[in-house]
């Protein structure tokens, strides 16, 4: 069908707001978008049968539609008749349209969403992976991007540096300190998590204050450090990630013999929609981490080395 209104449509609750116009914002300029607090959209749909205006809007005018799922979704305000056209499409064509984005924890789905419909972890991945989820689904529907205008890219670059400076304040304060506390607290959650399911290849989790370490494979130590040398800015801090030879999980101090196997260093770092991660020091174009990704790609190196060991 070529005679979609719009390519992407969200849908949310109230309090999910500021989350879908960062994703609207990063969409917009190739594709056309509704959300419905944007005034022009309000326009669109007045003076229509509320209920059957936002039916329509996710039931059949939307190439695409994305909803940010939690509890109350679909009972409350406008996404009562929003999810009654998404499951009524679904149901004639299928849910392919449909991305679902759960934002509860643990998190969910409607009960009449398809068991193999697969939704998008977007506390693992992040939000510009989830564009570029929703980019692919819309070109999956045919959906054919427009180039951007010189005033489009401005207005872009604008607002760029001024997420940039943002950033760079938030970084400098000891509020971004205290974050990176946090998040460092949330890193060892999701080795913890890694280490559970792990079917035994890590074994022996502990911690010690501002050190963290499992062993792998029986033999080796992987440890995390976080150090940090002041207490209003995350400048010099550093998240240290260690892989020992030996079974002893004593610390070692500066002056102890001998190298890590392996090492990498990480710093506290914002993503481009202000959430909070890692991204490799000294490397500025380096891609950023959450915990959870970070915490995977760790697991990962080790076991890849594990089986050249092996072998």
């Amino acid at each position: 069908m070529d005679d979609y209104l719009y390519d992407v449509a969200f849908s949310f609750l109230g309090k999910d707001e500021h989350l879908a116009r960062l994703l609207n914002d990063r969409l917009k300029a190739r594709w056309s978008t509704f959300i419905y607090s944007d005034a022009e959209r309000q326009v669109k749909v007045a003076g229509r049968d509320g209920e059957l205006a936002f039916a329509d809007v996710f039931g059949r005018e939307s190439r695409t539609v994305v909803v940010l799922y939690r509890m109350g979704w679909g009972t409350q305000g406008f996404t009562a008749p929003e999810a009654t056209g998404i499951r009524n499409r679904g149901t004639e064509r299928g849910y392919d349209f449909a991305t679902f984005i759960p934002l509860d924890n643990p998190p969910s789905v409607p009960p009449w969403l398809p068991k193999n419909r697969i939704w998008f972890d977007i506390d693992r991945f992040g939000v510009e992976t989830a564009v570029a989820v929703i980019d692919s689904r819309v070109q999956e529907a045919f959906g054919v991007p427009r180039e951007e205008t010189p005033e489009v890219a401005a207005r872009r670059f604008v607002e760029e540096r001024i997420v940039v400076a943002e950033r760079a304040a938030f970084l400098s304060s000891t509020a971004g300190v205290a974050a990176a506390n946090t998040e460092f607290d949330s890193l060892l959650l999701e080795i913890e998590r890694v280490c559970n399911t792990s079917s035994g290849v890590f074994t022996n989790i502990e911690r010690y204050p501002g050190v963290y370490g499992f062993t792998a494979g029986g033999t080796q130590k992987v440890l995390f450090e976080l150090r940090f040398e002041f207490s209003n800015s995350t400048e010099d801090m550093k998240l240290s990630v260690e892989e020992w030879n030996g079974s002893s999980m004593a610390r070692r101090y500066p002056g102890t013999p001998g190298t890590p196997a392996w090492k990498a260093v990480y710093e506290f770092w914002l993503g481009p929609a202000g959430e909070k991660g890692w991204r490799e020091k000294k490397r500025s174009d380096a891609p950023f981490l959450t915990s959870a990704r970070l915490a995977d790609a760790v697991a990962l190196k080790v076991i890849e080395r594990l089986r050249r060991r092996y072998r």
